[in-house]
């Protein structure tokens, strides 16, 4: 039963019992005048406890009206003072109270849009998974590296169309090959929201990481290595030279000698190739048309496409406009065509597609296996017999230098090579 009601029963209760304990009194003493008192006395005694009654109200009313306040999350209401002191004094914690949640949800909500900003802006990928490992929020690099995007939300990882797999049971880094020179390092870390245990996942792209301590421990080796063979090439020419200008009518001794001069030469232009490795200069990255870089190195490698007999397919724009550094992109595409074509050797097929989003260039060569797919763009690596290993290598430091995607692919005999940029000025 509610107060109200028992409030209610107890008045009339002791109102019935007050007028018949004093009707039956003033009629013992012969006075019936004070019949009148008695009556007047019950009645400002009833209106009293009504009077009351309704101050009592006010507070109950308080409470229901800022319980309906609470449950529809609306902390901007403000009590106003009035002239009952002891309900001022409720209002005026309420109004207290209210004022520190909203300060605490102001705050709370800022935090989160500063967190959001950060996690918008971290280089590293960040997927927030729920109670179900359903994932219930991704940052843009962990769209990028993994290909993810909005669609993918409230889906778990096997169901997205995540490039890799994850095991969410890990408690180790795991590092995986993605294809071509990229890798990727996640982590799973588990917490708790609201006493409920949730998992993290954070991924990192260690492509420029690797680049970077690469090109540290092979500058070192090519500078010593470059040190040493030029300081004993040029003594070595200049004899040789010495010796062949002194027989200069015996053929045998002159063939020797000759053969020796074109060897060390060699060997110097290929100990310089090594060398543009670690001096390869940072791009100067301005607006260039990457089709009519596409269009110069197709007519400077047209002769040699033409004499092995290989088909060329193109699909262009008309036009497109990339910050890039047009003679380091030149020297990519040259060496991606020129792989493509020694890959052939006669009589196949390339194909190049330009859009907005990427240059894809696809060969029906011989293609590689996955073992030499994890070693392709490791410095020096070569599957030619007489390749020096830096192709790739070269190609790896301007595309990173660009700030391209890219990646090289064999599936179905075919080869495709694919550099990716997200930012185009049309």
């Amino acid at each position: 039963m509610k107060l109200k009601y028992k409030y209610g029963g107890w008045i009339i209760v002791i109102h019935f019992v007050l007028g018949i304990s004093g009707y039956r009194a003033i009629q013992s003493t012969q006075k019936p005048y004070l019949i009148f008192v008695l009556e007047a006395f019950i009645l400002v005694s009833l209106a009293l406890s009504i009077w009351f009654y309704t101050k009592f109200k006010f507070p109950k009313n308080f409470i229901k009206f800022s319980k309906q306040l609470i449950q529809e999350d609306d902390f901007n209401v403000q009590y106003l003072k009035t002239d009952n002191e002891q309900l001022n004094e409720l209002y005026e914690v309420f109004n207290a109270m209210v004022e520190k949640i909203s300060l605490e949800r102001r705050f709370s909500e800022e935090q989160n849009h500063f967190l959001k900003d950060v996690l918008n802006a971290s280089p590293v990928g960040v997927i927030l998974l729920n109670l179900d490992d359903k994932i219930e929020s991704i940052n843009p690099k962990a769209k990028s590296c993994l290909g993810l995007s909005d669609a993918d939300i409230g889906l778990s990882l096997d169901e997205s169309k995540a490039i890799i797999k994850f095991n969410l049971a890990a408690t180790d880094s795991k590092i995986v090959n993605i294809g071509g020179a990229q890798k990727l390092k996640y982590s799973i870390r588990s917490f708790y929201h609201r006493g409920f245990q949730r998992k993290l996942l954070t991924i990192s792209d260690l492509q420029k990481e690797i680049l970077e301590a690469e090109k540290v421990s092979y500058s070192k080796v090519i500078r010593m290595m470059a040190h040493e063979i030029n300081n004993s090439i040029g003594p070595i020419n200049s004899i040789l030279n010495t010796v062949k200008d002194e027989y200069p009518n015996d053929d045998l001794i002159n063939d020797v000698l000759t053969t020796a001069i074109s060897r060390t030469k060699s060997l110097n232009v290929f100990m310089q190739n090594f060398a543009n490795v670690v001096r390869l200069p940072e791009p100067i990255l301005i607006d260039q048309d990457i089709v009519s870089c596409v269009g110069s190195v197709l007519r400077l490698m047209q002769p040699i496409i033409e004499e092995k007999g290989i088909t060329l397919h193109t699909e262009l724009l008309h036009s497109l406009k990339l910050k890039m550094d047009s003679h380091q992109m030149e020297q990519v595409l040259i060496n991606i065509l020129k792989n493509s074509i020694e890959a052939i050797d006669q009589h196949g097929e390339i194909k190049i597609v330009l859009t907005k989003h990427s240059l894809v260039i696809s060969d029906n060569g011989k293609g590689f296996s996955k073992k030499e797919a994890a070693m392709l763009f490791s410095p020096f690596y070569t599957t030619k017999p007489l390749g020096q290993g830096i192709g790739l290598t070269i190609i790896q430091r301007v595309l990173v230098g660009h700030g391209f995607d890219f990646s090289l692919t064999a599936k179905e005999g075919w080869t495709h090579f694919v550099i990716g940029y997200n930012k185009t000025i049309q």
